[in-house]
């Protein structure tokens, strides 16, 4: 596979990393862990930990389970790393595809598009040298790739508003939640994926989206959301995601749910 048709896919698997020139390679973790990665599950050698904490601000009344964190102080982080816009970049999680997927959508706030393993399993015995990176370029955060609240509840009846709700069935449906936000369409993110790496082809027919609609991704708490976002990076849609998610949304007093 080549790196041409790999611009367009953002889920890969070990045998597109081989075809790449050496990209910075990013495990994301259990903070727990971080200092002593000789004893991580599935940890490259020479990649570089970031633990999931760290991708969480603290948690309020309102704005969900796992709110961003300063993402200043975030994209100040990745400088420090070496990053720039356009940088090289590839994670993996043993915690499972969305816990890398924030990271992903995160970078991409600052300017940054990488690509995101499928399976961090495949990257036993993989021998790694991560590349000379040097920061010369200001990562800035992109706010307006985000919704909030208060959009998604003033859209709710507009038709060229497309909401998508990337839980499982069951919260979806209200059999282990309070239901979804009125109007949302049904995408799990796990049922889209389960022979693996889609090619970015047969993804198009996963969203029936039309051109003109403002779609907004969300789950429960901006995590799971982030891997519809890597299918629809991969055929070119563009979206925003409501980070806060379900777990914001009921925390409002005026708000309203289906089931």
């Amino acid at each position: 596979m080549t790196c041409k048709h790999l611009i367009r896919r953002r889920i890969i698997n070990k045998e597109d990393l081989i075809s790449l020139p050496t990209p910075v390679l990013f495990h994301i973790g259990k903070d727990d862990q971080k200092d002593n990665t000789n004893e991580l599950k599935d940890y490259v050698e020479n990649a570089v930990f970031i633990g999931f904490n760290s991708l969480v601000g603290p948690k309020g009344e309102q704005g969900g389970n796992y709110p961003l964190p300063d993402m200043n102080e975030f994209a100040k982080k990745m400088m420090r790393i070496g990053l720039n816009p356009g940088s090289l970049v590839v994670i993996y999680s043993p915690m499972g595809l969305p816990f890398a997927a924030r990271f992903w959508w995160m970078l991409k706030t600052i300017g940054i598009t990488g690509y995101v393993m499928y399976s961090a399993e495949e990257l036993k015995n993989y021998e790694y040298t991560r590349p000379k990176i040097m920061n010369y370029e200001t990562l800035v955060f992109d706010s307006s790739q985000t919704a909030d609240y208060e959009e998604v509840r003033k859209h709710l009846k507009d038709p060229n508003y497309y909401m998508i709700d990337s839980r499982d069935e069951d919260s979806y449906h209200a059999l282990t939640s309070h239901g979804h936000i009125p109007g949302a369409h049904h995408h799990y993110y796990n049922k889209l994926l389960p022979d693996g790496v889609p090619d970015y082809p047969d993804i198009n027919p996963l969203f029936p989206i039309e051109e003109e609609h403002n779609i907004i991704l969300y789950c429960n708490a901006g995590i799971t959301a982030c891997v519809n976002a890597l299918l629809l990076e991969s055929i070119s849609i563009p979206y925003r995601i409501y980070v806060g998610g379900f777990s914001d949304w009921i925390t409002h007093q005026d708000m309203t749910v289906e089931k």
